[in-house]
């Protein structure tokens, strides 16, 4: 049987539109709800418990879901992280911002992966444009390009041509900064950035303790923010320990939650372990140890893994009494974990003076 042509031209019209109708938006590769989940809510079926979004969980999982999608590309779902993640101000139920994880994992990518990572910022600003994060992903590329054509060592080891560049660069990713939208301006990931490069341009409009009174107007309980000044103020820079602690100092005044002294002990804490291949301990600094352990108490029921970092402190001052406190508070909130007999700190803690 034949059909007129207009009714066969019709039918796959309607064959088009309805498929259009239910296929499925891009899932990001770890969902694996049912495409019945993506349908049109009408039915309900949405709003069933295996339909329910789980994308974001804690905070490992998402740092290592946003590796995956820096990864294997796919600029839309890049950009709908961003906008999960990138431009919230929620929190995950441990007290970190949900942009923590996407900009640790947008960090780590740019800074291990050179060159690719330039070619991931390029991409990604000629796919999506300048309104989310592809600017600010530009600007840390460049900066790695900077630190690249620089190289690690101490100043005198750095040649006049090197260093030329590394300044030209710095320039050149601070100027990319400022194309950012004002969205994303108001974020804390951008402040953060700013303060690197003006704290390594060290001159400029605006001088970098100006970018940190700026930046923590807006997000002053945000430590990363505290701990770049720290480690940008550190003997290795120039400065002086006397300058890091007034930076502790600074955060505890900032601190809004009512713990004061405790704001001072997690900027040290949060410093002292992300700088490991540093040349002092906290032994070394201008520290107010009776103010840290202060702050030490403040805390300790806010989260099971802080007394034993705190522990690590103590060793590190030499106070015996402090660290086993805190070695028998960090066993009782864990109980069952396993002791760690090889651990040189517990070693100190538990043995006589």
């Amino acid at each position: 049987m034949e059909y007129p042509l207009w009714l066969v031209a019709a039918g796959l019209l309607f064959t088009a539109s309805a498929a259009a109708q239910v296929a499925p938006p891009k899932k990001y590769p770890w969902d694996v709800r049912p495409n019945k989940c993506f349908l049109p809510p009408a039915d309900g079926v949405a709003e069933r418990p295996e339909c329910k979004a789980d994308d974001w969980p804690n905070f490992a999982q998402t740092r290592t879901r946003v590796d995956r999608l820096l990864g294997e590309p796919d600029f839309d779902l890049i950009e709908r992280a961003e906008r999960d993640l990138g431009f919230s101000r929620e929190r995950f139920k441990t007290g970190e911002y949900l942009f923590e994880p996407w900009f640790l994992s947008l960090d780590s990518f740019l800074n291990a992966w050179g060159e690719r990572g330039k070619v991931l910022a390029t991409q990604w600003t000629h796919a999506k444009g300048k309104r989310g994060y592809a600017p600010l992903a530009l600007a840390m590329a460049t900066h790695v390009e900077a630190w690249a054509a620089r190289g690690r060592g101490y100043a005198n080891t750095v040649s006049p041509e090197a260093a030329e560049i590394y300044r030209k660069k710095i320039e050149e990713a601070d100027a990319l900064l400022e194309t950012a939208s004002n969205e994303l301006r108001a974020m804390a990931p951008w402040h953060q950035v700013k303060l690197r490069l003006a704290f390594e341009r060290r001159q400029g409009k605006h001088p970098p303790i100006q970018v940190l009174e700026r930046a923590t107007q807006q997000w002053p309980d945000h430590l990363p923010l505290y701990t770049a000044a720290m480690y940008y103020l550190s003997p290795k820079w120039g400065g002086s320990f006397e300058e890091m602690d007034a930076i502790a100092r600074y955060a505890m005044e900032r601190a809004r939650d009512g713990a004061k002294a405790g704001t001072y002990a997690l900027v040290y804490e949060r410093h002292l372990r992300i700088n490991r291949d540093s040349t002092y301990t906290l032994a070394d600094t201008a520290v107010d140890w009776d103010l840290m352990k202060q702050g030490f108490r403040e805390l300790e029921g806010k989260a099971p893994w802080m007394p034993r970092a705190f522990a690590g402190l103590a060793c590190q001052i030499r106070d015996r009494e402090e660290a086993r406190r805190l070695y028998a508070l960090h066993e009782q909130r864990n109980p069952g974990a396993p002791v760690d007999q090889l651990d040189p700190c517990r070693v100190f803690a538990m043995s006589s003076p």
